[in-house]
């Protein structure tokens, strides 16, 4: 088969990428996401739409690192746009650089349902009583929904930040601040919202230069992995973002809705 391709080369699947494969092939038979019959028209398929091919494979696993057990999508994220990855470290431990970059967040593996810790939202809500959803008062139902309706399930990445102060500081400071304080780092606060932050792991990328461009060039890069279906489910479908970012490249807002859900400059409510 090879000797008649133009481009010979080999595929490297992952199981849990076969899915994702299968699904760019238009495949529908029951066992799409065990099998994948390589034939020739399949691989002039791959061949011929390699974007694809990459969204697809980095939608689900992208690149194990063997040494942890960690499967990671930033790693791949990092790559597209020509940065080198650096970490992973588990939620909570240090970030070992004291250069200015960029930063991911991302689980262990994906979800099909956003973990949303109810008692986390219902206590956010205690301590901002005049937080609104769409203008109106929201119950935990209520927010544990719009939450939701931001989730993305083929993704493992949750955020993507960047800073101009030390990658370590910055990592130390967004751990530390509660969810809707102000400082010492605001940032990426629906992150907090999360049952399973003990399943996150943050890659970062050191960038001296422009580190709010090379976050840009990272959110620009993110949507292509996100099958269309997942992107068209969002609550905010002009904007395919990580779960917790809540502006893009252009800082432009997603429209989620909320409004008195952090401190403002003054200590009161956002």
């Amino acid at each position: 088969m090879w000797r008649r391709l133009a481009n010979p080369a080999p595929f490297w699947f992952m199981r849990d990428g076969l899915p994702a494969v299968g699904a760019r092939l238009g495949k529908r038979h029951g066992r799409q996401d065990r099998t994948l019959q390589l034939t020739r028209r399949n691989a002039l398929a791959l061949l011929a739409d390699p974007a694809g091919l990459r969204a697809a494979w980095r939608a689900r696993l992208a690149r194990a690192d063997l040494d942890r057990g960690h499967v990671s999508q930033a790693a791949a994220l990092f790559n597209d746009v020509g940065l080198t990855a650096q970490g992973p470290v588990r939620w909570g431990a240090r970030v070992t650089s004291d250069n200015a970059g960029v930063y991911v967040v991302e689980l262990d593996r994906t979800f099909e349902t956003a973990p949303i810790d109810r008692g986390i939202v219902a206590g956010w809500l205690a301590r901002f009583p005049a937080m609104t959803l769409d203008g109106h008062t929201p119950s935990v139902d209520d927010l544990v929904g719009r939450l939701s309706a931001f989730w993305l399930p083929s993704q493992t990445i949750v955020y993507i930040g960047c800073t101009t102060v030390p990658l370590s500081h910055r990592v130390a400071a967004y751990y530390k601040t509660p969810l809707g304080d102000r400082s010492p780092h605001r940032g990426g606060y629906w992150v907090k919202t999360l049952s399973v932050l003990d399943r996150c792991w943050v890659t970062w990328a050191i960038d001296e230069e422009d580190p709010e461009k090379a976050e840009g060039r990272l959110l620009n890069a993110f949507p292509p992995a996100v099958p269309d279906a997942e992107a068209l489910a969002l609550h905010d479908r002009s904007r395919v973002l990580p779960f917790a970012n809540l502006r893009d490249a252009r800082r432009v807002a997603k429209n989620h809705g909320l409004r008195g859900a952090t401190e403002t400059r003054g200590r009161g409510r956002a």
